[in-house]
């Protein structure tokens, strides 16, 4: 979804439709609730949950499929590709204390899952990148500076 073009094109309730997905784009689950956007497929109305994209993907750099273009595929040895990658947050959990009551539990293991979830999309990035001919510099700001 290109939320610029929605932005910029003058439906009636473009501006609106950008209101709900940012506000979708910080619901997250089980804390906030999904955000309602109604949609038209095949003539037919529908009414999508959207949640916050982290659900998927904390971080990514290009779409898989998009290094598969022709495009692409001429500029390989033409151009020298790099990615460059700076974390600022931790690459590891820190211990603490949790109650022992569902929303405690609930909730540190929320942060935990979305903490480990940062860690393993930039392997996941890094790994795909080398796959694809891309040279991948990582770096992770030491919890320190944090």
């Amino acid at each position: 979804m290109d939320i610029g073009k929605i932005a910029i094109n003058n439906k009636p309730k473009a501006l609106e439709l950008v209101h709900n997905i940012l506000l979708a784009s910080s619901a997250v689950p089980g804390i906030f609730p999904p955000g309602l956007i109604d949609v038209v497929v095949d003539n037919k109305k529908f009414t999508e949950l959207h949640v916050d994209g982290g659900v998927t993907r904390q971080a990514f750099l290009y779409p898989p499929q998009f290094i598969g273009a022709d495009l692409i595929k001429s500029l390989n040895d033409k151009i020298e590709r790099k990615s460059y990658i700076i974390r600022n947050g931790r690459n590891h959990a820190l211990y603490e204390p949790v109650e022992t009551n569902l929303y405690s539990i609930a909730l540190r293991s929320h942060s935990m899952t979305i903490e480990n979830k940062a860690a393993t999309d930039l392997y996941w990035i890094c790994n795909t990148t080398i796959g694809d001919g891309i040279d991948c510099n990582l770096a992770i700001i030491p919890i320190s500076l944090n």
